[in-house]
């Protein structure tokens, strides 16, 4: 029995090295730390009430902003000589993106002496539900041989068709002024974005072509089996998604203006895919 842990303990300290023609099977799991953050601010444009003098002020703001996941995927390397090898991955990236800071705010200056009417609407979190990202990559891999090895890897990235569906509700502008009582009414209607997950005849693709690079740090436990951490940065172009109307309850003529105004002057969600993850694993050579 003590030899036969003497035996092991040995094949598990001997120094790993990456010869030429060898194969190397991997696989790994972490977190994400994306870099997506988006705010907007738009104006209705200008509202009509059939008061002398009265001009009113209107703006809402909400933003979006990615926060981290989780990640995990597995791959394949082949030396094709000593150190040097094609690396083909796939990662599988989850990418949390919050809705916040929704507000609307309105300022009517009326005529002297009658003060201004200032009015702050909370409009709520909105919703946003992201796929998990799924990139295929293609890198070359350079490797340090030896007990401790250090590695960079990099090449060209492709990520497969995903959705984003982004729900908020979002003012629309002042539909209604009572100046003797100082009472506003504001319009408010829900709005979804929307990145469609498979390919529409005459709508662009969202699947993406970009890149990744990483670090890497090898232990070898033995000749064969190694504890792999990956630090690795993901880029794709960005997908746009446009805000429509998300519900069908008849509007009045002033929402009905209204909302074309909205729409015309509500930016786009430009979503970028772009994160760094931090993984651990295991890595078998044969």
């Amino acid at each position: 029995m003590k030899n036969a842990l003497r035996l092991l303990a040995l094949v598990l300290f001997l120094p790993g090295t990456a010869a030429a023609g060898e194969f190397e099977i991997f696989g790994h799991l972490g977190i994400t730390f994306p870099f997506y953050s988006q705010t907007f601010t738009y104006d209705p444009g200008p509202v009509t009430l059939n008061i002398p003098g009265v001009t009113i002020q209107q703006q809402g703001v909400f933003e979006l902003k990615g926060s981290g996941g989780t990640s995990f995927g597995f791959g394949a390397a082949f030396y094709f000589v000593k150190s040097v090898a094609l690396e083909a991955r796939v990662d599988y990236a989850s990418i949390d993106v919050k809705a916040s800071g929704a507000s609307y705010r309105v300022t009517v200056n009326l005529p002297a002496p009658l003060p201004p009417v200032n009015s702050d609407l909370d409009l709520g979190a909105g919703t946003v539900d992201l796929d998990r990202l799924s990139p295929i990559s293609l890198n070359l891999r350079f490797q340090t041989p030896g007990k401790f090895g250090f590695g960079i890897s990099g090449g060209v990235s492709y990520l497969p068709a995903f959705g984003l569906t982004a729900t908020q509700t979002i003012g629309l502008g002042v539909t209604q002024l009572d100046v003797g009582n100082q009472r506003l009414d504001v319009g408010t209607l829900p709005f979804q974005a929307r990145i469609e997950p498979v390919s529409l005849p005459g709508l662009e693709s969202p699947s993406r072509w970009g890149f990744n690079g990483g670090v890497i740090l090898r232990i070898p436990l033995n000749a064969k089996v190694s504890i792999v951490g990956d630090a690795r940065y993901f880029r794709f172009n960005e997908s746009t998604a446009t805000w429509t109307r998300a519900d069908s309850r008849a509007l009045s003529d002033i929402e009905g203006l209204l909302l074309q105004q909205v729409q015309q002057r509500l930016p786009n969600i430009t979503f970028r895919p772009e994160w760094f993850q931090a993984t651990g694993g295991l890595a078998i050579t044969f």
